[in-house]
């Protein structure tokens, strides 16, 4: 006599068993759902790595750097000059439509004909301080 008690009939089954013959039945099949699932996938990753190599590329420093703008941008650091001040000198180099907006750090002029003209009352004073603050000592040329 067996040492197990006898089963219900419901438990000998194997409930794994109806999964099984379909995993068998569909072996060699690949369902149309799940290729495009992986061509979507694999497209995805492809896009993915693609745009990570553009914004790399543009960011590492191979690009050159002969912009005027940037020139004005590294000035202003160099010179440490806060956001406000760094704004002001902006708004002037383009009110004054320059196309090198470097003169500003050259020629004490340009900082003096903006105080008198669009950016008089507080940014004037503002204005003021930053001439004296970049041209310690130094004289407006003639002419």
């Amino acid at each position: 006599m067996s040492p197990w008690p006898k089963l219900a009939p419901w438990a000998q089954t194997n409930l794994l068993e109806p999964f099984a013959r379909e995993i068998q039945q569909r072996e060699g099949r690949i369902e149309s759902g799940y290729f495009l699932t992986g061509l979507s996938v694999v497209a995805a990753l492809a896009l993915g790595v693609w745009l990570l190599a553009r914004l790399l590329e543009r960011c590492d420093g191979r690009r050159p750097t002969d912009s005027r703008w940037m020139l004005f941008v590294r000035l202003c650091g160099a010179h440490g000059l806060r956001w406000r001040e760094r704004w002001l000198l902006w708004r002037i180099a383009r009110e004054q439509r320059l196309d090198e907006p470097a003169w500003l750090f050259l020629d004490p002029r340009r900082l003096e004909a903006a105080a008198g003209g669009p950016f008089q009352g507080r940014s004037a004073s503002q204005l003021e301080a930053l001439r004296r603050r970049l041209f310690a000592g130094i004289d407006a040329p003639a002419g």
